[in-house]
């Protein structure tokens, strides 16, 4: 069945009433808010859609509770409610932005946006944590609801809103069995890091780099020691490790484990290895100590020859150092060998060279002996080896040579 507007209705009489034309007009139109006025201070009179933020919201007579939160309700005067058209629950809003930034710019195009930082200035104080809009009737504001979500164009990162802050990435979510395949994964297959040592970040790391680590860290990574450091781009994603965790080291070619006293590798039941630098010197072995199962070599009589700096994964740490010689120059050189910690004066650990004798005897090629010490700390300690001939037998030294410290877990 055909039918005209109230409209025209009203003004088909011969004398139309102001009154019935108001009311006719106000129930088919939609009233539109204009930009700075609160929606609040609006008397609705016969209105029954306002246009508002980009979104038509309904009146609502059956409402008289449903408090006013801009985004899915507006409370007019009168308490007249209007909900959004369509819709009776929360709405998640996605936006586009330029940046986060607390001042405006000076020449914004029409259709920029920016998330408002704490403290925004001129144009933007009093909105931070809103989202500005530049039109060309100046800057509009959006009040952002809770998992309301803006993609950042300057850090290309998502955040959604929770308990008042913008907060990166996305809400938690569960997400269903075999809904995810392992192409999809970026270590859908195994997570390799390049040391479980390094304290220092990297000046400039390649995007999807990780580390786990070490036992000092100094920069982005205080306070993080142990945990796994991961550079996206922009930053580095820190992730607390838990026990079970295993990853691929690829500095000592085999995986690491985590477990209650630290990352532990899964094959040599190392939790770390330093490798000394080879030297290919000669250094002079011409202390002389008679060794004693009993009597610690001193440095009195011995000859410093090799050091390595060492930082134990965890307090209390027994290293195996192994000295690797490649030749002995001249006969009964050296015939023990020693280990000291930082300044000490006594040796910690001490052994005589492939258990020879202190007699004289004809130039001997290299050997490789392993002593034992315990780091006390987690700080940088000093571990050198000394050397000494026996009470007979001429000078010498020792050439071509290198300290291996392996933590044992």
């Amino acid at each position: 069945m055909s039918f005209q507007s109230g409209v025209r209705q009203a003004l088909a009489t011969a004398s139309p009433s102001p009154g019935a034309l108001r009311d006719a007009i106000e129930r088919e139109h939609v009233w539109t808010c204009p930009a700075g006025s609160d929606v609040q201070d609006f008397i609705p009179g016969h209105y029954t859609v306002i246009a508002y933020s980009g979104q038509l919201f309904s009146r609502d007579d059956t409402d008289a509770t449903t408090p006013h939160d801009g985004v899915t309700c507006l409370v007019a005067q009168g308490g007249v409610r209007f909900k959004a058209d369509g819709l009776r629950g929360p709405v998640i809003r996605s936006f586009r932005v330029l940046a986060f930034t607390s001042s405006p710019p000076g020449s914004p195009a029409v259709g920029d946006s920016y998330v408002v930082s704490s403290g925004g200035t001129g144009a933007w104080a009093t909105h931070d944590g809103q989202i500005a809009h530049a039109t060309a009737r100046g800057w509009s504001f959006v009040v952002p609801a809770t998992f309301d979500q803006v993609h950042n164009e300057a850090d290309a990162t998502i955040y959604h809103r929770s308990g008042g802050a913008w907060v990166q990435g996305l809400p938690a979510m569960t997400i269903a069995d075999g809904t995810i395949t392992v192409a999809k994964l970026r270590h859908g297959l195994g997570y390799a890091v390049e040391s479980t040592t390094t304290n220092d970040p990297p000046a400039s790391p390649a995007v999807g780099v990780a580390y786990v680590v070490g036992p000092s860290p100094t920069g982005a990574w205080a306070g993080h020691a142990m945990k796994v450091a991961e550079w996206d781009g922009a930053a580095w994603i820190i992730m607390s490790a838990e026990i079970g965790w295993r990853v691929y080291d690829k500095s000592i070619s085999g995986d690491v484990t985590y477990s209650a006293s630290g990352w532990v590798s899964a094959t040599s039941g190392y939790s770390q290895v330093v490798v000394g630098a080879l030297n290919t010197g000669t250094v002079a072995t011409n202390g002389t100590y008679s060794y004693s199962t009993s009597t610690a070599p001193t440095t009195s009589n011995t000859n410093s020859v090799a050091s390595i700096s060492l930082k134990a994964k965890k307090a209390g740490a027994t290293f195996e150092i192994e000295f690797m010689c490649g030749n002995r120059v001249s006969s009964n050189n050296p015939q023990s060998i020693a280990v000291f910690l930082d300044g000490e004066a006594t040796a910690i650990d001490w052994t005589r060279v492939n258990g020879t004798s202190e007699t004289a005897s004809a130039e001997m090629a290299g050997f490789k002996e392993t002593l034992i010490l315990t780091l006390p700390d987690t700080s940088l300690h000093t571990v050198s080896i000394r050397g000494a001939r026996g009470t007979s037998g001429t000078s010498g030294s020792v050439s071509r040579f290198r300290i291996i410290a392996r933590e044992i877990a």
